[in-house]
Order: C-alpha cells, then sequence, then structure tokens
C-alpha cells in the first residue's frame, strides 16, 4: 500500500508502526532523542511505540529523563510528590527535552493519566492538571487540593477557573 507522506515521520508512521517493525522503529526514534534530532512528531511517535507496546519501564525512563524525583511511577501510581507539589517546585526542575504539549496530548489519549499529570505539572501547566484530575482520574479530592494550593499561592485565576471546571464536572 502505497502512501504519499510530506514528510520523514509521516513516512515512518506508515511503515513501521506495526507490530512486526515496531521495535525498530522505537529504536531508530529514541536514537534521534537521544541525539537531540527529533521533532514533536518523533516524539509523538515514540510515545505512541510505548503505550502500543505498554512499555511502562521506557515510558518511564523516557517522560523522566534527568529528572530523579519521579522515577519508577507507573500508569496506575502517582508520582512521588502527586500532582499538589506546586509550581515553584515543578518549574524548579529541569525541563525534559521534548515538547511537553505533545506528549501530554499523546499520554492522555492513551490512557496513561498519571504520566500525564506528571507531564502537565514539568510543563507548568494548571489547567492541564485539572483536566486529568477531574476529567479523566476523577479525583475530586486531589482536584480540590490541588485548587487550595493554587489559592495559597495566589494563583487566583487559576482558581476561579478550576472552580467552574469542577462545578461543571460535578454538575
Amino acid at each position: 500500500m502505497f502512501h504519499a507522506c510530506s514528510n520523514t515521520a509521516c513516512l515512518l508512521r506508515h511503515r513501521f508502526l506495526d507490530a512486526q517493525r515496531i521495535h525498530s522503529l522505537t529504536s531508530y526514534l529514541e536514537q534521534l532523542h537521544a541525539r537531540g534530532l527529533a521533532s514533536s512528531d518523533h516524539t509523538t511517535l515514540l510515545l505512541n511505540c510505548y503505550t502500543k507496546l505498554k512499555d511502562v519501564e521506557k515510558l518511564d525512563s523516557f517522560i523522566h529523563r534527568g529528572d530523579s524525583s519521579n522515577r519508577g511511577s507507573s500508569a496506575g501510581s502517582k508520582p512521588s510528590g502527586g500532582p499538589l507539589r506546586g509550581h515553584a517546585q515543578a518549574a524548579a526542575a529541569p525541563v525534559p527535552s521534548f515538547d511537553l504539549e505533545t506528549a501530554f496530548k499523546v499520554l492522555r489519549s492513551a490512557g496513561y493519566y498519571t504520566h500525564a499529570l506528571w507531564v502537565a505539572e514539568r510543563a507548568a501547566e494548571p489547567k492541564w492538571q485539572l483536566d486529568v484530575l477531574l476529567e479523566d482520574m476523577q479525583s475530586y479530592e486531589a482536584a480540590l487540593a490541588f485548587i487550595g494550593e493554587q489559592a495559597r499561592s495566589g494563583m487566583s485565576c487559576v482558581v476561579a477557573t478550576a472552580v467552574v471546571s469542577l462545578l461543571i464536572t460535578c454538575w
């Protein structure tokens, strides 16, 4: 089957994202990231490979590169420190070398909510964090605690948005 592709990531997706070649594609994409040559399309493909293979260990290793405080989380567990660590700590940690928004979208759509929550925290995106806590995890207590933390840190615009989101979700 021929696919009209305008870029390398598209070609790779059509050619290698199947059961027989996914391991080769994964290795190739890992090397691109290791050398700093990966685009957001490559990140999307790599995360899709990890989620399709259900390789939580490699997924953890990839998204937590350079952040030793969150090693060892899995799809069903909370990252160390949880979503309520606050933006001061999240901003102080090194920013990952991949596109955070792309990673968040891929992880969330694949059902890896704990991983998506970690990426949202790392990106200092409270709206993303609340979306995962409320819509995906239905973790209302954690969302309320997060809203309270934001209120204490003076993030009034986040608090207002969060309260509206919580009311809409629970209504």
